[in-house]
């Protein structure tokens, strides 16, 4: 009888734990279907925020240009943190621009040309640092440069010694560069970086 009865519950048990797994396994393929629905809404959604992108064109029109070379750096180093093609041709130089758009057919694929380069550093960046990395810096020494003065539309010129310094959770690095911003017009630009070769 007690036999009988240790069976019965060995076997309700079985059932029992069978019934478990396939509910656990049913609620696992659930799982896997919601995420692959919420994965497949996130590209939707990015591809119909972000697929127009493509599309647009360079007009010239990047933003205004800074007002101290200090602010363009600011930009510039703000271009390579947030990997935005805009903000780094905003702080290229008129003539500078001019220049490297005469190596495309248009200006579309000039500017797609940057645009390409720097989805390209974001993947870099996030496999190097970690998906969290920010880019800092400090300007250490300011000091005029008067050799390009009155070339190219060029009304000053100014170096700026600088420390940049990259944190991510897979490796934080230290680089020491110089930046040469212009005044072009009224606003200041870019036109020389040592950092170019540290970030592409």
């Amino acid at each position: 009888m007690a036999e009988n009865v240790l069976r019965s519950f060995r076997s309700v048990k079985a059932y029992v734990r069978g019934k478990t797994r396939e509910a656990s396994a049913e609620r696992k393929r659930l799982t896997a279907l919601v995420c692959a629905a919420v994965c497949a809404a996130a590209a939707v959604i990015y591809f119909a925020a972000f697929g127009g992108v493509a599309e647009r064109e360079y007009t010239g029109e990047t933003g205004a240009a800074a007002d101290t070379p200090r602010a363009a750096a600011q930009t510039y180093f703000d271009a390579f943190a947030a990997s935005d093609d805009e903000k780094y041709i905003a702080v290229m130089p008129p003539f500078l621009k001019e220049e490297r758009a005469l190596l495309f057919d248009n200006e579309a694929e000039f500017y797609e040309s940057y645009r390409s380069q720097f989805e390209d550093e974001r993947e870099y960046y996030s496999a190097v640092y970690g998906s969290d990395f920010a880019i800092s810096y400090a300007v250490t020494n300011e000091r005029a440069y008067d050799e390009i003065a009155g070339k190219n539309g060029v009304s000053q010129a100014e170096i700026l010694e600088v420390k940049a310094y990259i944190d991510g959770k897979k490796l934080h690095r230290e680089l020491k560069g110089t930046l040469t911003a212009v005044k072009c017009g009224e606003g200041w630009y870019i036109y020389e970086s040592d950092f170019k070769e540290a970030f592409w």
